[in-house]
């Protein structure tokens, strides 16, 4: 089930993608989180779409700016990733399976995928400690214009991803991903360790991918980021 808002002029879809960033950005540092918006004086990533595409991007970050308010409006941090991916849930009209909500501890990192797209439209708040990115990269960019790992590990993943939804499971072991070309420069440490398909009422089937995560900055940070899993 895709998100979308109406179709804007292309001066107001830009302004409409501005006016939400800055209000995640003012979420996030409320929490002592930088959240990058865009790079110079534009989203040049967004304004590159076509206008179907930009109302599927502006639709799925006021989704999650909408996500991030109810939760704050509720008395509960944005830190709280129960909080959070409930108020997800409830706000897409999803059904988690019953296992779910006990499949992650703090030092994950909680996704949720649309599929077959493979389009993220929620992640739990820790995922911007841990990314470089700016929003404009993120929900503009194909994962893959961002991201590398082996390829061996990239084809392992997709077909954890196909099984995992047919049956409700799913694991890669710790890998690395390196971001290609962002601020930072982040190379995480990562292990996909569970996966649930979450059904709505039209068979969207949703995924939820938490990660342990450790983070490194600079292309030579492989090392140090095994030695630091191996002792997590």
């Amino acid at each position: 089930m895709e998100t979308s808002l109406p179709p804007p002029a292309l001066a107001d879809a830009s302004h409409a993608f501005v006016r939400l960033a800055e209000r995640l950005e003012a979420l996030a540092a409320h929490e002592g989180v930088t959240v990058r918006t865009f790079a110079g004086a534009e989203p040049r990533w967004f304004l590159g779409l076509d206008i179907t595409s930009q109302q599927q991007v502006l639709g799925r970050l006021a989704l999650y700016v909408e996500i991030c308010e109810a939760v704050t409006i509720g008395g509960y941090s944005l830190h709280d990733d129960r909080q959070m991916l409930w108020a997800a849930i409830k706000r897409l009209k999803l059904r988690p399976s019953s296992e779910l909500f006990g499949a992650f501890g703090d030092d994950d990192v909680i996704e949720i995928y649309l599929v077959p797209q493979m389009v993220q439209i929620f992640r739990s708040f820790r995922f911007f400690s841990l990314c470089s990115y700016s929003l404009d990269d993120l929900l503009c960019r194909p994962w893959w214009e961002l991201y590398e790992r082996d390829e061996g590990v990239t084809e392992a993943l997709m077909a954890t991803i196909q099984s995992g939804i047919a049956r409700g499971e799913g694991h890669v072991g710790a890998h690395q991903m390196r971001e290609r070309e962002s601020v930072g420069l982040f190379s995480s440490f990562q292990e996909l360790r569970f996966m649930a398909p979450l059904s709505t009422p039209a068979g969207t089937v949703n995924v939820v991918r938490p990660h342990h995560v450790t983070v490194g900055r600079g292309a030579n940070a492989g090392a140090d980021l095994i030695r630091e899993f191996q002792r997590t």
